[in-house]
């Protein structure tokens, strides 16, 4: 399958002693185009490095060759298996194998995908978390004073409203607030930008944490105005410097503690229920791809299901023939929101 010849320096350097490419070295190479062409966050390159490395340290123990057939990849398949891996996370590893192998095709490397014959394993369909209208009110409207109070409280407005990921919430500047126009820049994977909306709530709670902002930054010595540091974060911490990933989390898990919803909560539960409650609103699944950030529609047809329920609730009770056991009339909004 192989056409890469060692003719070429990066050819010799692919191939091992026994004249065969090396799954460690070609791993090697992708996992530095995600990070210094693609740019993906290290985050992301540290799961698909998780992944691939997976394989490669499994095909030298196993002293095979590269590219794989069908039957180590079958192989391969049982390893994770007899590893304890779910269905679920075997997956997970043969799509990043897939995209590495669609690489390696683009490189030349290899003439065909190897997996393109091997089906991903069947799973039972998990639907995302999300809290209920109440229980995000709840959390909402906990009472929050003085600056880290403010700050926490515009992080839940932010996220909720936005539907921003963790580490685009983190990476807001303040030159990427565009408040007369109610949004802001954010960048997305792959350095994707896209605006993000505020809604009244989350202005409001902006306009009480900006000069809190200003007012800490100004005690710690960092800037003697706002306008002097445009590139600033937006969310920062109490020494002045910017807020990150995992302080985040702790604000919303300690939120959600506060609040006694009795479940464990996190930044992305809010963009699950931000996309959630906008289908469930009537927003059109195209508009909730778009803020999302999803690349595919695919990604964002789950959020489909809570609108799908309703409708399905809809239609026993108004149908002749619909189930007699379901709520009554009126209900089906309660029933989503409760």
């Amino acid at each position: 399958m192989g056409i890469f010849t060692p003719d070429t320096a990066w050819g010799a350097a692919a191939m091992n002693r026994g004249g065969e490419y090396s799954a460690a070295f070609l791993a090697d190479e992708y996992l530095d185009y995600l990070a210094g062409i693609r740019r993906l966050s290290a985050r992301t390159v540290e799961a698909y490095s998780r992944d691939v490395r997976l394989y490669a340290e499994y095909s030298q123990v196993q002293d095979l060759s590269f590219p794989p057939d069908r039957r180590v990849l079958r192989g391969f398949i049982g390893f994770l298996n007899r590893k304890g891996l779910g269905a679920r996370s075997i997956n997970r590893v043969l799509s990043s194998l897939r995209g590495w192998f669609r690489y390696l095709q683009k490189r030349k490397v290899i003439d065909t995908d190897p997996l393109s014959e091997i089906e991903g394993l069947k799973t039972d369909r998990r639907l995302p978390d999300f809290l209920f209208v109440q229980e995000m009110d709840r959390m909402l409207s906990l009472e929050e004073d003085g600056f880290a109070g403010s700050r926490d409280r515009f992080i839940l407005e932010l996220l909720y409203s936005t539907g921003c990921r963790v580490s685009e919430a983190a990476g807001i500047r303040m030159r990427d607030l565009r408040r007369a126009e109610e949004r802001i820049r954010v960048l997305g994977k792959g350095d994707k930008e896209r605006y993000v909306y505020l809604g009244g709530p989350a202005l409001d709670a902006l306009e009480v944490y900006l000069p809190l902002r200003q007012e800490l930054l100004r005690r710690k010595g960092k800037i003697p105005t706002e306008r002097d540091k445009p590139e600033g974060p937006l969310l920062i911490n109490r020494n002045g410097g910017a807020l990150s990933d995992r302080s985040i989390r702790t604000v919303v898990a300690e939120a959600a503690r506060r609040a006694e919803l009795g479940k464990k909560i996190s930044p992305h539960t809010l963009r699950h229920s931000f996309a959630t409650h906008l289908m469930n609103k009537g927003a059109g699944i195209r508009t909730v791809q778009e803020l999302l950030g999803h690349s595919s529609l695919r990604a964002t047809q789950v959020y489909t299901h809570v609108e799908l329920d309703r409708l399905r609730g809809v239609h026993a009770r108004a149908h002749p023939h619909g189930s007699k056991n379901l709520p009554e009339k009126g209900s089906d909004t309660k029933d989503v929101n409760k």
